[in-house]
């Protein structure tokens, strides 16, 4: 059975990748921060159902605490299927942006980091594993009221392509519409 990671997985998006992730036989870490009990929730259903999961609670831009949830799981066995959809927008018009406002689209950008990084060798040492990034077509069209959500989905784009080539020598990389990483056995 192959582990999967889903932040944000308690919100709808979320909620459905793990709903599939478990259907398809994958145990399903379920990230929440702030909506644990919606995440239980949803843990609780795929439980029903006959499927694998559970809660992972903490603050993705917390590295420190990333890294006290995730380092122990992936000792014995890796996180092999890593979902980054956890995300904020504060929307406002350019001109009436506020600074902080700009610095919470850094913190969708901390996020990715925060979680990826502590998986990644795991995965590289089982010699398979996927990470899908969740952006928004923001990201390539704009979008009015979002500049810095548009920002952080594009530097995401980008940052998902990078990593990619990165680890190209024992990875093969998707060429469909949405960025996906692949390591092979």
């Amino acid at each position: 059975m192959k582990n999967a990671l889903v932040t944000g997985g308690s919100g709808g998006i979320g909620a459905a990748i793990c709903r599939r992730l478990a259907a398809d036989g994958c145990h399903v870490y379920i990230h929440a921060h702030r909506g644990v009990e919606a995440a239980q929730t949803l843990v609780d259903a795929i439980c029903a159902s006959g499927g694998s999961a559970q809660v992972l609670a903490f603050d993705v831009t917390d590295s420190a605490a990333v890294a006290a949830v995730l380092t122990p799981l992936t000792e014995h066995q890796p996180i092999q299927i890593l979902v980054n959809n956890a995300g904020i927008h504060d929307d406002a018009v350019f001109p009436g942006m506020r600074a902080e406002q700009c610095t919470g689209d850094r913190r969708n950008r901390q996020r990715i980091f925060h979680v990826t990084q502590p998986l990644m060798m795991p995965m590289i040492r089982s010699r398979w594993g996927r990470i899908i990034n969740v952006t928004s077509i923001a990201a390539l069209t704009g979008n009015r009221g979002q500049v810095n959500y548009s920002a952080a989905k594009g530097a995401l784009n980008s940052a998902t392509k990078s990593l990619a080539l990165e680890v190209a020598s024992r990875a093969s990389l998707s060429t469909r519409s949405r960025p996906a990483l692949s390591i092979r056995r």
